[in-house]
């Protein structure tokens, strides 16, 4: 991903000044929470795609037609986690210690 706004004819918009420039953009909408992650809706998050060897240039792009705040950073080789990254691996590790104190609790009272 390379891109993410509100809005699919935000989306629609900026991947087309993408294709004009012969990078295959595809737009995605994105429900939080959802299973399969990238549902086609018509309104919230809206993200764009493009092949990994466009990447660089797509971003670069979008930074050149204004879209700067609304580019997705790529991942740096040598540089660990991106922000995105890293608060998905803090909210995972904080569910799993929740569900540990569960246990512990339960198996403290005699509940399980």
């Amino acid at each position: 991903m390379v891109w993410r706004g509100d809005g699919e004819a935000q989306a629609e918009v900026v991947a087309g000044q993408l294709r004009a420039r012969g990078i295959d953009a595809l737009p995605t909408g994105i429900r939080p929470g959802s299973a399969e992650g990238a549902l086609l809706i018509r309104s919230g998050t809206w993200a764009i795609s493009v092949p990994a060897r466009d990447a660089v240039a797509a971003r670069r792009l979008l930074r050149q037609a204004g879209e700067g705040p609304l580019v997705i950073e790529g991942e740096s080789p040598g540089k660990g986690l991106s922000r995105d990254q890293q608060a998905t691996l803090v909210f995972a590790a904080l569910g799993v210690l929740a569900v540990v104190a569960y246990l512990v609790y339960a198996a403290a009272k005699g509940s399980l």
